[in-house]
């Protein structure tokens, strides 16, 4: 059958991990791989709001108020519904409440935009709501993995159970890693039905840049040695680690700097002045993505003390800027730095080793353009047309059991 490159695809992706007007940088990588989608498909987004009652809402939670109800972010319409959560309990039940909560919204995406598939990002809750979902429109539906999801949150029985249930009934499995791929075909979804695709790199905006105007720019000292850790300040991305490595590292040049922010940043700060480190650690707070290259670029090393990955931006984003990473050997990072010539891999929650390292980084020359080389093929397009093609396969496969069969009618465009 010939391809009709007239007719593209619509794909309704589902998650709650995604910018909008009240926090921009939330989900920006998932935003990116929409948009890269996007060049591949025709995409409307359905990006769930969490809803607390306004007696226990607090932090984050009391921002979600302002989120508008819809909205076009960067040209891809976005619908914003709000789903009914009680922080910290409960957790398992996140799935049902967030189908039943966003049911309406998304009947009504799918009248007014008649999807050929969903995708999903993120396997809990929004992959599990998206197979009930599949399963009430007879729509196929796609799940994308993306780190935590699997590596931490089926640690629960029940939850665990419910993500490894809806991995197996949907149509296509999405993973960042060979490491997480293992994972998933350990639980017994099909090898077919499971796809590794990681995130790209924009080549343009990470590329290898002038250190000393970078830091000038940034207020950072010129003569300083400086690690730097993009970053989520939660427990699995190992900061603390980084903090009891500072206190191992003699030489007082060395500064760190975390650009990020977290539930753990009020605890890693006392950690941090507990450990008189205050003048050698700064704590930059949530940066706009646009501003991320001249962190990296004022960098000696970029450094990122995971205890558990899927495949992580920090360092193909540091790559991409000619900065050797120093990082633990887990996840999909360990097919990132696979040669040493790209950095150094240290066993995950060792402060030790992770200060030695980062001493012998520091202390060592490094080809930036050849660092740069290392993953100047993992391109955007490439996560686009990879993902329409798994999004594809899921149609194909029968979805969720629910799904048809992609028709004459509606062929991928190549884009």
């Amino acid at each position: 059958m010939a391809a009709d490159r007239t007719v593209r695809r619509r794909v309704l992706v589902l998650t709650g991990i995604f910018p909008n007007r009240c926090n921009p940088t939330w989900g920006v990588h998932v935003f990116q791989n929409v948009r890269a989608l996007a060049a591949h498909a025709d995409v409307r987004v359905v990006a769930a709001v969490p809803w607390v009652p306004r007696r226990l809402a607090r932090g984050r939670y009391r921002v979600y108020a302002g989120v508008p109800a819809r909205d076009r972010w960067e040209g891809i319409e976005t619908v914003y519904p709000r789903f009914v959560v009680v922080p910290r309990v409960g957790r398992f039940l996140h799935g049902y409440q967030l189908f039943a909560s966003i049911l309406p919204a998304v009947a009504e995406e799918v009248r007014r935009f008649r999807p050929d598939a969903l995708l999903a990002y993120f396997a809990y809750p929004y992959g599990f709501a998206a197979v009930l979902f599949g399963g009430v429109f007879r729509l196929p539906v796609a799940v994308s993995c993306r780190g935590s999801d699997v590596n931490f949150m089926t640690a629960p029985r029940l939850q665990g159970g419910l993500i490894r249930r809806a991995l197996k009934a949907c149509g296509h499995v999405l993973v960042m890693s060979e490491d997480m791929r293992a994972l998933v075909l350990g639980w017994g979804v099909e090898p077919a039905h499971v796809t590794v695709v990681s995130n790209g790199v924009d080549a343009v905006r990470f590329a290898p840049a002038d250190r000393g105007a970078a830091r000038a720019s940034l207020g950072l000292a010129l003569d300083a040695r400086i690690a730097v850790c993009v970053s989520r300040l939660s427990h699995e991305k190992g900061i603390d680690v980084l903090i009891d490595a500072a206190r191992v590292i003699g030489h007082p040049d060395v500064r760190i700097v975390v650009v990020g922010d977290g539930v753990e940043r009020d605890a890693l700060t006392a950690q941090a002045h507990a450990a008189g480190l205050a003048e050698r650690i700064t704590f930059a707070g949530t940066r706009p993505h646009d501003e991320i290259p001249r962190w990296l670029a004022a960098a000696d090393v970029a450094v990122l003390p995971s205890r558990a990955e899927g495949m992580p931006n920090a360092v193909l984003e540091a790559l991409a800027a000619g900065r050797p990473v120093v990082a633990t050997a887990v996840g999909g990072t360990r097919e990132l730095i696979h040669d040493p010539a790209l950095g150094l891999l240290v066993p995950p929650d060792d402060p030790a080793s992770l200060a030695k390292a980062l001493e012998q980084a520091l202390s060592s020359p490094w080809d930036a353009a050849l660092i740069a080389r290392s993953v100047s093929s993992r391109t955007w397009d490439a996560v686009g047309e990879r993902t329409a093609r798994c999004v594809d396969a899921a149609m194909l496969t029968g979805a969720g059991r629910n799904a048809h069969t992609p028709s004459e009618h509606t062929p991928w465009h190549a884009g």
